[in-house]
């Protein structure tokens, strides 16, 4: 029997700069702004790689119970990871 656990993704809270008077961002905030989205969306890929990996492990009854066949879950685990 599989059992499945809930997993908690943490999420990096985003970095907020003060914005300079009249001018462009800094370098630097760019530069932040650039990795907190690349590791958000990491962390998303990451995430959804695991819910299809553990939606496969379900035994047939189960996805009967919420009412998804096994052919759709086949269907779904074949998607790369970055497709949603």
């Amino acid at each position: 029997m599989t059992t499945c656990t809930n997993q908690t993704v943490s999420r990096i809270p985003a970095v907020t700069l003060p914005a300079r008077q009249g001018r462009q961002p800094s370098v630097l905030a760019r530069v932040a702004g650039g990795i907190v989205s690349l590791s958000d969306q990491l962390l998303t890929w990451q995430a959804r790689a695991s819910q299809r990996r553990r939606l496969s492990e379900l035994p047939d009854y189960l996805l009967s119970d919420i009412g998804v066949s096994r052919a759709d879950v086949d269907q779904e685990t074949s998607k790369p990871f970055w497709r949603s």
